[in-house]
């Protein structure tokens, strides 16, 4: 399984968990970080468990059990993502609940171009949904990806339960007003030469 180790994680491995979006209504409201007084239309979260723990579950509520990587996406006009294709129109083909669909890992293609940025944010914080547990290293990259209003539009098609015929708009929580005593960090790729 993929995994993540270094930077703030320093030498603990986070194994890969799970791939979830949020998005809202609109397009401009759909992520759960503001950067520089911008939202986006939609925040990926790439979540992680430490590997020190058993699984998911023991590590959720453990002060140093998750790590979650965030990509930010901003729909504009009509061009597609082609490499974010893979990915959204796969849930067209899971719009109801308990529908699944295999995906190859060449879904997950978008996220290189925000992932090679120069930088990238880091602080200690929750959960975004229940039990919103203290239990994350978050790790936000600030570039975001552009797609199209209408691969945002795809996500606002699956809905919540069998029995509910309503779409699901939103799944975002309101941007919360973090303690006085949270730090951000700021850290950034640094070029390495070798001298001859």
């Amino acid at each position: 399984m993929p995994y993540l180790k270094g930077g703030p994680l320093h030498e603990d491995e986070y194994e890969f968990e799970q791939l979830h979006f949020h998005w809202s209504e609109d397009d401009h409201s759909g992520c759960e970080h503001i950067f520089e007084g911008r939202k986006y239309s939609m925040e990926a979260h790439v979540v992680h468990f430490n590997k020190k723990y058993k699984d998911f579950q023991e590590a959720h509520d453990k002060h140093d059990g998750l790590a979650v990587v965030a990509f930010f996406l901003q729909a504009s006009g009509n061009e597609d993502n082609q490499d974010f294709s893979k990915l959204s129109t796969s849930v067209l083909d899971i719009i109801s609940i308990n529908s699944s669909v295999k995906v190859s890992t060449e879904c997950m293609d978008w996220i290189k171009e925000s992932a090679q940025c120069k930088g990238y944010y880091t602080y200690q914080g929750s959960l975004t949904t229940e039990p919103y547990t203290e239990s994350v290293t978050w790790i936000l990259y600030p570039k975001p990806i552009q797609i199209s209003e209408e691969q945002v539009a795809h996500f606002r098609k699956l809905k919540c339960c069998p029995y509910d015929k309503h779409n699901i708009k939103e799944n975002v929580r309101p941007v919360q007003t973090p303690p006085e005593h949270k730090k951000l960090q700021i850290f950034y790729a640094r070029s390495h030469r070798r001298s001859e």
